[in-house]
């Protein structure tokens, strides 16, 4: 896939997968359905606001989504279109929004049928709908609505060569590294997940007493976001874009060491 495509984490989700962390080939979208021909959200504030019909939307999806499970087919997605829709039209708002909150960005709905060129023997759509920002940061930002609910998750989840090598020289410096560590650390202090890393041993090279070898294991970063409660409460969205700001020295990490795809 080409260098636009590959910044995007993959939206094929098993569903015993379904709360792994993306970043390591699993994840939940596909294809772009596109928003406003696939251009950038600048951060105007859109007229039709979040409320609790978009916190309705994202808990109906639970139900959505486990209905498809049960019956992926096309008739029953026809008979129950206007359910996906709601979905994804409050997807669309939320980028929106969350783009007055980060910056401007590009965003992404992913489309939930599967391409049957590409997917001889599959059912004819995923199961669970993916909407995202890549921000002018080099930064996705991204939530997921499965019938296990909503998630979120921010980070670079596909590094290319240029990032990948960024990302190694940096972490190969032992103060780099450790500002790093000490990112994840306070990450996971509220709750945050990291990816797992993609390689089985560290980078060869390093020196002796390095603080953080196990970190260049990694081939992406990913962090999946912890819920301020219950996501399917009212304010659901509001919360999501406000827990995006969790990880922030991971991501100020990215930004400085990695930067955006080259």
């Amino acid at each position: 896939s080409d260098q636009r495509s590959a910044r995007w984490p993959s939206h094929e989700l098993p569903a015993a997968d379904r709360q792994r962390l993306p970043g390591g080939g699993s994840g939940v979208g596909g294809e772009e359905e596109g928003n406003g021909g696939g251009g950038v959200l600048d951060g105007h504030r859109s007229a039709d606001r979040w409320g609790s019909a978009d916190d309705v939307q994202a808990e109906r999806g639970d139900e959505w989504f486990t209905g498809l499970e049960r019956n992926n087919t096309t008739e029953w997605f026809d008979t129950n279109r206007s359910g996906h829709d709601e979905i994804e039209d409050a997807s669309r708002r939320f980028l929106t929004r969350l783009a007055e909150r980060v910056g401007p960005g590009e965003p992404k709905v992913f489309r939930l049928r599967r391409d049957a060129r590409f997917a001889k023997g599959l059912p004819p759509y995923k199961t669970g709908h993916r909407a995202g920002l890549l921000g002018e940061d080099g930064i996705v930002r991204w939530v997921d609505i499965t019938s296990a609910g909503l998630s979120a998750a921010i980070g670079q989840p596909v590094w290319d060569r240029g990032q990948l090598g960024r990302a190694r020289t940096a972490l190969s410096d032992p103060d780099v590294a450790l500002e790093l560590s000490a990112a994840f650390e306070a990450a996971a202090a509220v709750g945050c997940r990291l990816s797992d890393p993609e390689l089985k041993r560290p980078l060869a090279g390093l020196v002796g007493d390095h603080p953080a070898p196990q970190l260049t294991r990694h081939k992406s970063l990913v962090v999946r976001l912890a819920p301020d409660g219950d996501w399917r409460r009212p304010g659901a969205f509001d919360r999501v874009a406000e827990a995006m700001a969790g990880p922030s020295g991971v991501v100020g990490w990215l930004v400085d060491h990695v930067g955006g795809p080259s």
